[in-house]
């Protein structure tokens, strides 16, 4: 294997194809060819391993040396999907005894950034292979959870530095690549090219001995489309306010979700909150239904896809005990067209009176006159009769204790 390893680096070098250093470090390599073991029960996700080459591309970090010459490649997680991996798998070989110096390996997942590794999205650090090198078998526990989109694989083998030159080289395929190419990082120079600071992509650098062509790995685990995973749902009543709180573990396509209240005469829309659409983070929700008469009452969530088909939340239930004092609150929506919602509170039963006037003071419209029980009351004002201009609206309320409210507010029409 030395023997084949050094005819195959002399011959590049000559041609001027290998960066070097005489530190003993280069950047293309010999490699057996072989085939994938199976390292997991789970699926087969991914599979490129085949058909093997004879050159690699080193992807090593020395522990004493306090520097990596890295390599990786980039896979597609299929739209709609999410794929668990438990394990995977990477095909590559020692040179000069190396696997001597093997102390551990790290396994990345990076974001697409432009055709190059991006930012980390997980990240396992000095795991002990379940297979011994050069072919590693990497058990991931807990499994990387990656939803549909472009990623790059990051694999390295930890070991001691061996100015004899040993090193690990990631197998590639035989065939040479189309489109997306792998990518390089030599963080701090230890190749002496210069020219690998940050990622970039191998194309036409001649690391791996020239050849443009795929890293070696498979991915294993399972694919499916996670539903929305609703974690929690709560409800707390504050005066004649009901807050709801919810959180997802996971999403799928999720259009949101639709807030229904039920009084006793059955559920009915009162709301709706925006989703995440596809994530595996774990998303917190919100939503208040104010101004809610003294009762008791029912709310579930009823989860919306964005292809409209949906499911129904767990039920909740919460008593309002309603507030205990008289209030008229400010128009919403203000400005408004053709309609608005007033909304006012009583201490006690009472008779209520709310009329509508134009800036003259001219009565244009009763909205309500009859007796109110005490709690939270709102009416819909629609003025698709009515100019544009200034309104204003005055509740008068006596109650059944003899105590007497009255207040008066503005709003504006606008069409």
């Amino acid at each position: 294997m030395c023997k084949i390893y050094y005819s195959f680096l002399f011959l590049f070098v000559c041609s001027g194809l290998v960066f070097a250093q005489n530190n003993g470090l280069s950047v293309s390599g010999k490699v057996d060819n072989g085939t994938t073991s199976t390292i997991s029960t789970e699926a087969v996700l991914y599979d490129q391993t085949a058909p093997l080459g004879m050159n690699g591309s080193p992807s090593q970090f020395f522990s004493d040396f306090g520097g990596a010459g890295e390599s990786a490649d980039d896979f597609v997680v299929p739209a709609g999907l999410v794929w668990t991996i438990d394990s995977v798998f990477v095909i590559g070989t020692f040179n000069a005894g190396a696997g001597a110096n093997f102390q551990s390996v790290d396994v990345n997942f990076h974001s697409n950034n432009a055709g190059i590794p991006g930012a980390i999205v997980e990240q396992r650090d000095g795991i002990i292979p379940t297979a011994p090198g050069p072919q590693y078998g990497v058990r991931l526990n807990p499994p990387v959870v990656l939803t549909e989109g472009t990623y790059w694989f990051n694999f390295m083998v930890n070991m001691a530095f061996n100015p004899g030159g040993s090193q690990f080289f990631w197998s590639q395929l035989s065939s040479a690549q189309v489109g997306s190419f792998r990518a390089f990082r030599d963080s701090i120079n230890l190749f002496g090219t210069g020219l690998f600071t940050n990622w970039q992509s191998a194309q036409g650098s001649g690391i791996g001995g020239g050849l443009e062509a795929n890293l070696s790995f498979a991915l294993f685990g399972n694919s499916g489309v996670i539903p929305v995973e609703l974690i929690s749902f709560t409800a707390a009543a504050v005066n004649d306010k009901v807050t709801l709180n919810w959180s997802t573990a996971t999403e799928v396509n999720n259009n949101g979700f639709q807030v229904e209240r039920n009084s006793g005469s059955g559920f009915v829309t009162v709301g709706f909150v925006n989703g995440k659409g596809t994530t595996t983070e774990v998303q917190n929700y919100s939503f208040t239904d104010a101004g809610i008469a003294a009762g008791s009452y029912t709310y579930r969530l009823k989860q919306v896809d964005f292809d409209g088909s949906f499911e129904y939340s767990s039920e909740v239930e919460v008593d309002v005990l309603g507030v205990r004092e008289y209030a008229l609150n400010q128009n919403f929506p203000n400005p408004f067209n053709p309609s608005t919602m007033i909304s006012f509170s009583l201490a006690v039963d009472a008779k209520v009176n709310l009329k509508v006037f134009d800036i003259l003071g001219q009565e244009v419209m009763t909205i309500v006159n009859n007796n109110l029980s005490a709690g939270a009351h709102e009416y819909t004002f629609d003025a698709s009769n009515f100019n544009s201009g200034v309104y204003f609206y005055r509740v008068e309320a006596t109650g059944v204790d003899g105590q007497n409210f009255t207040s008066v507010k503005k709003m504006i029409l606008t069409k």
